[in-house]
């Protein structure tokens, strides 16, 4: 019983390695790149949402010392330039779908 509950866990780890695998190999390009080459200066992340019919990541930091400003792409990759009233009906409007990276330094 042990060895086929061992046996299931480790079967299900795997599966659950390789759909992320999969999900990388889905992103945009600006959103691999940022993943790839982070720093993790300001502890960057990127959330996936839904807004007005299509998907945007959201690039943001949640250093409290860090001045930056939120960057848009869209599924295909394209930068989105929104106005800061547009910014503000994302921010009470959207709806977030997942979390699609975090960078933290190892301690």
């Amino acid at each position: 019983m042990l060895r086929n509950t061992s046996l299931s866990l480790l079967l299900l780890f795997a599966l659950a390695c390789s759909k992320d695998k999969n999900l990388s190999e889905n992103l945009p390009a600006p959103v691999k790149q940022v993943i790839e080459e982070s720093n993790c200066v300001c502890d960057p992340y990127i959330d996936l949402y839904k807004w007005r019919g299509q998907q945007l990541y959201f690039f943001g930091y949640k250093g409290p010392a860090c001045n930056w400003a939120p960057r848009f792409v869209d599924g295909e990759g394209k930068d989105i330039t929104l106005s800061q009233e547009e910014i503000q009906q994302f921010h009470n409007e959207a709806t977030k779908i997942k979390n699609i990276w975090t960078c933290a330094e190892n301690p």
